[in-house]
C-alpha cells in the first residue's frame, strides 16, 4: 500500500480510538435529530456512539470501580499522561467525562484517496479527510471556556493560537488558527471551526465549510442520509449495537489490494487473501453492553469464495495470534479468549467476542513490561473522554 494511503488508514485508526467505542447505550444517535446533522454529504467512514445511557450499564459500573483501584504502575505511562491531560482539559472548560451524552465522527476517505491521486497528499488529517466532530453533552458549553483552555494549553506548549467568535444560523461559532506555524502540532488544522447550538449542548468541530452546512442541516430539518453502502453497512452491525463503526473502502483501496495480491505469487495464501479482501464492500463494528460487553466485527464480500478465503486468514493471522498472545500475558484462560470466534455465512465473514468483569480484570493485572512485549493493553474507559471537544493541543 502506498505511503499516502498508509496514512488514510492511521487517520482512521486515530480517529477511531476518539471515537470512544467503548461508550454506548442502547439507542442510536442517529434518531437524534440534532446528532443527525452531523452526517456529512457522501461520508464512507462514521463512528456513531452513545454515552449517556452506557454509565447505567452494570458493566460499566463495574469497570469504573475497577479503574478507580488499579494501582498506577499497572498503568502505562502514556495512559497516566493522557488522563491528567484530558481531565486537566476538561476540568477548564466544564465538561467532564460524564457530562457526554453522544459522539459523532464522519468522514469521507474516498476524498483523500482523490487528493492523494492528485498529488495533494500533504496537509492535516482533518483537512485531508473532511472529518467532523459532533457532540451531544448534558450541560451547556461555553466558547469562552474552550478559548480560553485552548489558549492556556498552547501557551505552555510554546506557541499561540489565535481566535475569533461570531454567529452563524443562530449558532455561536468560534475560529481557532495557528498565529505562526513554527512548533504547532502537527494534528492541527490550519483552520478549527468550533459550533455550538442548542444553548450550547450540541455542538460541531471541523473545517468551517463542513460545520456551517451542518449547522445549516439543523435549522432546516435536512439531515443528510447515509449513502447506500454506509447504509448497509448499517444494517450489518450488531443487533441492538450501543456504538458502531462504519466503513465503506473506495475503489483505488481495492485496485491496490488487488495489485499487490498480484505481486505476493511467492505466497499464493496471502496473496489469495489480497485479492478476496480487494473484495470487502463494507466493515462493520457493533458493540453493546449489559452484564458484559459483546462485539462483532464484519465485513461483506463480492463473493462466497472471497469470504471463505478471508475467515481463513482470520482464524490463522487473526484469532490465533490474538488468543495465543493473551494466554502468555495472562498465564491462564480467561473467558474472553473462549469467546473469540469467527463464522462466514454465504459473502459475510463475522468476529464476535465477549468481555466480561473476570476479563477486564485479568487484564487489568497485566503490567507495562508485559504491554511491551506485546500483552494487550490496560481497558479504555467505556464512558470515553469527553470527545467532540477539542482536546488541549499538548503533546
Amino acid at each position: 500500500m502506498r505511503a499516502g494511503h498508509g496514512r488514510v488508514w492511521r487517520w482512521l485508526s486515530v480517529a477511531a480510538v476518539l471515537a470512544g467505542v467503548w461508550a454506548a447505550r442502547g439507542m442510536d444517535p442517529l434518531q437524534d435529530a440534532d446528532m443527525k446533522a452531523g452526517v456529512v454529504p457522501g461520508a464512507d467512514f462514521l463512528v456513531c456512539t452513545d454515552a449517556a445511557a452506557w454509565r447505567l450499564t452494570p458493566i460499566q459500573k463495574r469497570l469504573k470501580a475497577m479503574r478507580e483501584e488499579v494501582p498506577k504502575e499497572n498503568m502505562p505511562p502514556e495512559a497516566l499522561r493522557l488522563q491528567a491531560r484530558m481531565e486537566e482539559f476538561g476540568a477548564k472548560i466544564g465538561i467532564q467525562e460524564d457530562d457526554l451524552d453522544s459522539l459523532l465522527i464522519a468522514a469521507q476517505v474516498q476524498r483523500a484517496v482523490q487528493n492523494n491521486q492528485a498529488g495533494r497528499s500533504r496537509g492535516n488529517p482533518m483537512e485531508q479527510l473532511g472529518i467532523m466532530f459532533t457532540f451531544k453533552l448534558g450541560k451547556p458549553l461555553s466558547l469562552g471556556a474552550v478559548r480560553a483552555a485552548l489558549s492556556n494549553a498552547a501557551t505552555e506548549d510554546g506557541y499561540e493560537l489565535l481566535f475569533e467568535k461570531g454567529t452563524y444560523n443562530n449558532a455561536e461559532t468560534l475560529t481557532v488558527v495557528p498565529a505562526a506555524p513554527e512548533g504547532v502540532p502537527k494534528w492541527l488544522p490550519a483552520e478549527l471551526f468550533l459550533a455550538l447550538t442548542r444553548e450550547g449542548k450540541v455542538g460541531f468541530v471541523g473545517q468551517a465549510p463542513d460545520v456551517k452546512a451542518a449547522v445549516d442541516r439543523l435549522a432546516g430539518a435536512s439531515p443528510a442520509p447515509l449513502s447506500p453502502p454506509l447504509g448497509k453497512a448499517r444494517a450489518a452491525t450488531l443487533p441492538g449495537a450501543m456504538t458502531y463503526l462504519l466503513f465503506v473502502p473506495a475503489e483505488k483501496m481495492r485496485q491496490e489490494l488487488r495489485a499487490q495480491g498480484t505481486r505476493m505469487q511467492q505466497n499464493p495464501m496471502m496473496g489469495g487473501a489480497m485479492q478476496a479482501l480487494a473484495g470487502m464492500e463494507h466493515l462493520a463494528f457493533g458493540a453493546k453492553g449489559a452484564e458484559t460487553i459483546q462485539a462483532a466485527l464484519s465485513a461483506d464480500f463480492a463473493g462466497a469464495q472471497e469470504a471463505v478465503q478471508v475467515k481463513t486468514l482470520v482464524d490463522m493471522m487473526v484469532l490465533g495470534m490474538a488468543k495465543m498472545m493473551l494466554m502468555q500475558a495472562i498465564g491462564r484462560p480467561i473467558p474472553l479468549v473462549e469467546s473469540m470466534v469467527s463464522n462466514q455465512a454465504e459473502r459475510r465473514v463475522e468476529v464476535r467476542a465477549e468481555l466480561t468483569e473476570e476479563d477486564c480484570k485479568a487484564l487489568m493485572e497485566i503490567k507495562p513490561r508485559q504491554r511491551g512485549q506485546g500483552g494487550p493493553g490496560f481497558p479504555p474507559p467505556p464512558g470515553g473522554p469527553p470527545g467532540g471537544v477539542p482536546a488541549g493541543p499538548r503533546q
